[in-house]
């Protein structure tokens, strides 16, 4: 006896089957085809047919969408009708083109788009014969193969062949190793695909451009190989350059180091002497300009000055000329006791007392030098050396050794003041004949400066 729950099994199990013959028949037996639902249908034009055939697979970038329902005869070739399932978008600038399995096996249809976006084919839209392309025939490979090998010498095939093998013998685990290389680089290079088309896209005009450099290039490399030659046969003379260079630098580094003390307060001096310049900058252009032509007038007014083979320009010494620091020629005598030293010596000496020019007084030479002093005491005598004078050194002096007492009587010194000279340069104090004492704070050297002169830049003030 059937049960509720038996016949409540036994319906959904009839339900179960219905629905899995029904799927079947739809995707395995071809009702979807025959009928249509869920797809729509695109022609494409071809040349020729291609070994193409009904119930021919086709593929939209390697996955199957459809088949080829049926294969027509047109005016300027075939038409192969493709059925295509509706879940696939396919762009309308796709090309369609013939493809085999393999050298021998079945054709099928390999639909490749340029782009991706839309717009997208729809039922009965028709794909171009200029987006179609069928494969060369395979007959007519092996017939052509065939006739490339007949025309080969048996014996030398055999030869080839023989040395082939030999070429070959005991290489396989080689050869094993560059099949899986190129299989790694076949794939490397499958999964780079996009970045390798679009290397190559960009590629273009940089590879255009270097087609109409090319002059330029081929100058550029001329012009590189003479200069490598020239740095070649003076190879000698760089590393020199490089050798002593060093020191060199180090040099004129050094140099610039001790100038840097000084140098700032000579660009400052030399910019008083600029602004000086630059104020008389008109009144010099104007001397240069018109006393060419002043010395030309007066020069053709005198014709004294002009030699008589040559009236039209004078002769007379109106011509600008530097004077020469050595005319009248430098004193010598008297520095017998000063003796040359090297640059590089730095060390302190003493300076030599008695060094002066010591020429007699009427000698034209260093007219104004220490033997031409006029003396304190009686300026009409000229001597170097002020013991010399009327009334010798000024410690010696009446009026030194006095203050003023009563009358015109002088007064009696103090033994404890002791005796002043009449400027010290130390502390820049000095004594008048009156007994009175002042200081010249202008010219008093500082006496917390005691330290010694080593270099000359300390010479400069600061």
């Amino acid at each position: 006896m059937l049960t509720k729950l038996i016949k409540f099994q036994l319906v959904v199990f009839t339900v179960v089957a219905v629905l899995a013959v029904g799927y079947s028949a739809y995707s395995y037996a071809g009702l979807q085809r025959y009928s249509g639902i869920g797809t729509y249908t695109v022609k494409a034009q071809l040349p020729e047919a291609g070994g193409l055939y009904a119930n021919a697979l086709v593929t939209y970038r390697g996955v199957d969408v459809g088949v080829v329902t049926a294969m027509e005869l047109a005016p300027t070739g075939a038409v192969a009708v493709l059925q295509i399932n509706s879940d696939y978008k396919i762009p309308t600038n796709t090309s369609a083109h013939v493809r085999s399995v393999s050298a021998v096996g079945e054709q099928f249809i390999d639909l490749l788009p340029e782009q991706s976006g839309g717009p997208f084919l729809a039922d009965g839209d028709v794909i171009d014969q200029k987006r179609a392309s069928i494969p060369y025939p395979a007959t007519e490979v092996i017939t052509k193969v065939n006739a490339l090998l007949q025309t080969l010498p048996k014996e030398a095939l055999r030869t080839t062949v023989d040395e082939a093998s030999l070429a070959l013998d005991q290489t396989g685990t080689d050869v094993n190793r560059a099949l899986i290389a190129s299989t790694e680089l076949v794939g490397n290079a499958h999964k780079n695909l996009e970045p390798t088309l679009a290397l190559i896209d960009t590629a273009g005009p940089v590879l255009s451009a270097l087609a109409d450099s090319g002059t330029e290039i081929a100058t550029f490399s001329g012009n590189l190989s003479s200069f490598t030659k020239q740095l070649t046969m003076s190879d000698g003379s760089i590393r020199l350059a490089l050798d002593s260079g060093t020191p060199f630098f180090d040099t004129v580094s050094g140099a610039f180091q001790d100038l840097t003390p000084v140098l700032p307060i000579l660009l400052s001096n030399l910019q008083t002497v600029g602004e000086v310049l630059r104020v008389n900058v008109p009144g010099l252009q104007h001397i240069l300009v018109v006393y060419p032509a002043v010395s030309s007038a007066i020069n053709a007014m005198h014709q004294g000055f002009q030699d008589p083979s040559d009236t039209l320009s004078g002769q007379g010494a109106l011509d600008v000329k530097l004077g020469n620091t050595a005319n009248p020629l430098p004193c010598t005598e008297g520095y017998g006791e000063t003796e040359r030293r090297d640059p590089g010596d730095v060390s302190s000496l003493p300076a030599p007392d008695n060094a002066y020019c010591k020429l007699p007084e009427n000698d034209y030479r260093v007219v104004r030098g220490a033997r031409n002093l006029p003396c304190a005491t009686d300026p009409s005598v000229r001597t170097a050396l002020v013991a010399d004078c009327p009334g010798g050194l000024p410690s010696q002096w009446p009026q030194m050794l006095s203050r003023p007492g009563t009358g015109n009587q002088p007064a009696a010194v103090d033994p404890r003041t002791p005796v002043a000279v009449p400027y010290d340069p130390a502390t820049g104090r000095f004594r008048t004949p009156a007994g009175a004492t002042y200081t010249v704070g202008s010219l008093a050297s500082k006496t917390s400066d005691t330290k010694e002169k080593t270099s000359w830049q300390q010479l400069f003030p600061e």
